[in-house]
């Protein structure tokens, strides 16, 4: 637990931000309204929790939370917009005076650590940035507590110009921790416990207690597992006729699953590696259980796990094509799986 004389001092800072940032009208406008008390004091109890975070939570602080405080360029941007982020929503209307005070404060605090967080953004408690230049979390962001988030990250829309008003950027779970340079985009949803590897491009919706090993892929833990495995052992999938072939290795007793959009389980099936390339897999997914599916309705995954790893192939490129195949081939062959 943090002592009063640190929350008085976390409180003394933030005042000092706004007196440093603001022009002497809008410090006398904050001082009149008569909340700039209550506005410091709420902010001060957020961040006393932002610095225990960063101070359990990242080796380079050495338990020195003093350290953080004076030296901090990470923790500088989070004080800024939990700061500004108090003003945006204090407003009684868009475009009043608060609007301006939110993204002054916001603005200097980009200046002063290379982070970009618009006020608009709703982050949960215990916060913590590690060497975050270049980290950009746009206005319609929602991240739950205890993220971690590292340097070179985008929570951004999809498009470039001309983006939907409403929710265009992600939504995060608790205890999300996103690795350098990796772009999360679009109004989609991150569960809770969810580890996203660097330089990742995520713009699907991501289950809980995952991780995002490369570009629309993901490995799950098994509760058994007692460490992760430090390399994907995904090399690539593509449709191959009437076949959907995954190139992998390092599986024992592979089972391919076909999931719907949901990630609820449609058909499973053992597959084993061809007698020719030990890399290559020929999933065949039993007929019966895919007559029914309409490809143009959702997407569909493909789950590849063995008794210690699972890995999950989000919307893999032709999946969908290939069920619309299978289900015309039904007509053609009578049997159980593909021929």
């Amino acid at each position: 637990m943090f002592s009063s004389r640190l929350l008085n001092q976390m409180g003394n800072r933030l005042e000092a931000i706004v007196y440093q940032t603001l022009a002497n009208d809008e410090r006398v406008n904050l001082r009149d309204s008569g909340f700039l008390p209550s506005t410091l004091e709420t902010v001060a109890n957020m961040l006393v929790e932002d610095l225990e975070a960063f101070v359990q939570r990242d080796p380079a602080a050495r338990g020195c939370s003093e350290l953080i405080l004076d030296a901090s360029s990470s923790f500088r941007a989070v004080m800024h917009y939990r700061l500004a982020h108090q003003f945006w929503h204090l407003r009684a209307e868009p475009a009043s005076s608060l609007d301006l005070v939110a993204l002054k404060l916001s603005s200097q605090g980009k200046l002063n650590s290379g982070i970009d967080i618009h006020p608009g953004a709703r982050i949960g408690s215990r916060f913590v940035l590690d060497h975050a230049y270049g980290t950009v979390i746009g206005e319609t962001c929602r991240i739950g507590d205890d993220a971690y988030i590292l340097g070179g990250v985008t929570l951004g829309s999809l498009g470039i110009a001309n983006n939907p008003q409403g929710q265009r950027h992600p939504t995060l779970g608790n205890n999300v921790e996103v690795g350098a340079f990796a772009r999360v985009l679009g109004p989609i949803e991150v569960g809770n416990n969810v580890f996203i590897s660097p330089n990742c491009v995520v713009t699907k919706d991501i289950p809980d207690n995952t991780r995002v090993l490369i570009v629309n892929q993901i490995q799950l833990e098994k509760p058994e597992q007692s460490k992760l495995h430090s390399a994907p052992r995904f090399i690539g999938s593509y449709v191959d006729g009437n076949r959907f072939v995954v190139l992998c290795h390092g599986f024992r007793d592979l089972r391919a699953s076909l999931l719907d959009k949901n990630y609820q389980l449609i058909v499973s099936t053992a597959v084993s590696p061809s007698p020719s390339d030990s890399k290559r897999y020929d999933i065949q997914f039993p007929l019966t259980h895919l007559k029914a599916l309409d490809p143009l309705r959702g997407q569909f995954h493909v789950s590849l796990s063995d008794s210690s790893l699972s890995l999950t192939l989000l919307n893999p490129e032709g999946l969908s094509e290939f069920i619309a195949r299978i289900r015309r081939a039904c007509h053609a062959f009578p049997g159980e799986s593909i021929p």
